[in-house]
């Protein structure tokens, strides 16, 4: 059984609080309502990749965030969720890049990853990505076939 609609727009509008917190202790109050939510949808469902990746975007340390994206790809792969698949590669393709220090080569794996799963499922917005994580690759020198 999957979270219902209604459940996901509960999610989507606790990001938005916590994504546009204007002070400290707002942003915490946020949080904290934002992943205990998650924490009753992973208990009702199970692991759920769209649950673990939504907690991974709001988790403070990358290397958690990137560890919890990887597993909840895996499970997309397992159930054959090719969107989830797509929506993920992208994001730990993203991470690996765009954050200090980059790391290259996970970042080409995940690039390539992303890559596949467009011919699969393709999201205009995960495409952009993949183009902007091609660009960082060719300015280390790495190319993407």
């Amino acid at each position: 059984m999957k979270a219902t609609s209604r459940e996901w727009g509960n999610v989507i509008e606790l990001a938005e609080k916590l994504a546009f917190s204007q002070d400290i202790l707002t942003e915490r109050k946020a949080r904290q309502k934002y992943f205990r939510y998650l924490s009753r949808l992973r208990k009702k469902y199970g692991p759920e990749a769209n649950i673990i990746a939504s907690a991974a975007d709001f988790y403070k340390s990358n290397s958690k965030a990137i560890k919890a994206l990887i597993d909840a790809y895996h499970l997309s792969e397992q159930n054959q969720d090719y969107k989830n698949c797509t929506w993920i590669s992208s994001s730990i393709a993203h991470r690996y890049l765009n954050n200090h220090p980059i790391n290259v080569q996970e970042g080409c794996h995940w690039t390539k990853k992303l890559k596949k799963d467009l011919t699969i499922f393709f999201d205009d917005s995960c495409a952009d990505e993949l183009h902007s994580c091609i660009d960082i690759l060719q300015e280390n020198d790495i190319s993407v076939n």
